[in-house]
């Protein structure tokens, strides 16, 4: 199974349950309108960790959080018993858990999955996708911008990690995971990262256009230097757009594609 495949059931599960759940108590009268929102809020939530990660999941969840909140007050001021209290401890609770744990889960789940689907798709060093994959997915969404005019763009980032010789065997595989896992937590869950075979680091980022790209390129930058405990520039990025350097994407592809030989060893096997 595919992440879409699991994104899809686990998004119906959470419909079903949750949807069940509230029309029973619908039906049994005990639904009052800040309930309703509160089960709704639920989903709400798993869609945003599910679809985009932790970080969306956490901004969901703190949305929700607030506005369950506002809407019970007014009961809980007025109520002398301690259960309206606890009922929305333990729906803020359960937000956070989907958003910002779920979240997390689920963003490793993505590359969880495809590792053990095939292992041709994982960088072993780096625990994100590999050069075969990204040539692919590269590939599916030039033929998307092509069909339905979807932009897309790519930030290309290189580490300039400087190690003493008898270090690098040692050090180095732990920096590329390093670097590697947090480009993966903080992009979306929409967007891909790779290692290629040169070392460098590839960012798809769907539905995002080139005037845009350099905000993420800059924040991934900054971020994977921080993570390294290395100072300001130890990562180096480049961005294209689809919009604007088609040229440079089709050359790009190109260099990425499989050589000939390699193509028919695979579609062989």
């Amino acid at each position: 199974m595919n992440y879409s495949s699991f994104e899809r059931l686990i998004l119906s599960a959470a419909a079903v349950l949750v949807l069940g759940t509230l029309a029973a108590t619908i039906a049994t009268g005990a639904a009052g309108y800040a309930g309703i929102v509160g089960q709704l809020a639920v989903l709400v939530v798993m869609f945003a960790a599910v679809r985009w990660g932790r970080k969306a999941g956490t901004i969901a969840a703190i949305a929700a959080s607030l506005l369950y909140l506002g809407l019970q007050l007014p009961l809980i001021s007025t109520s002398p018993s301690v259960k309206p209290a606890i009922l929305v401890v333990t729906r803020l609770a359960g937000y956070c858990l989907i958003g910002i744990v779920g979240g997390e889960l689920f963003a490793r789940m993505k590359y969880f999955m495809a590792a053990s689907e095939d292992s041709g798709m994982i960088d072993q060093w780096s625990g994100v996708y590999n050069q075969r994959y990204i040539a692919s997915a590269l590939e599916q969404a030039e033929a998307r911008r092509q069909r339905y005019g979807e932009p897309f763009s790519v930030v290309l980032l290189e580490l300039d990690v400087s190690l003493p010789a008898e270090q690098r065997a040692d050090k180095l595989r732990g920096i590329v995971r390093a670097a590697a896992s947090f480009m993966r937590d903080d992009v979306r869950m929409i967007d891909d990262v790779a290692r290629l075979d040169d070392g460098r680091f590839l960012i798809l980022l769907p539905h995002t256009s080139g005037a845009n790209a350099p905000v993420v390129a800059d924040r991934l930058s900054e971020g994977v230097c921080r993570a390294l405990e290395r100072k300001p520039g130890c990562a180096k990025t480049k961005c294209l757009g689809s919009e604007d350097d088609a040229e440079a994407l089709s050359l790009l592809r190109s260099a990425l594609a499989p050589d000939e030989e390699e193509a028919q060893a695979e579609s062989g096997a």
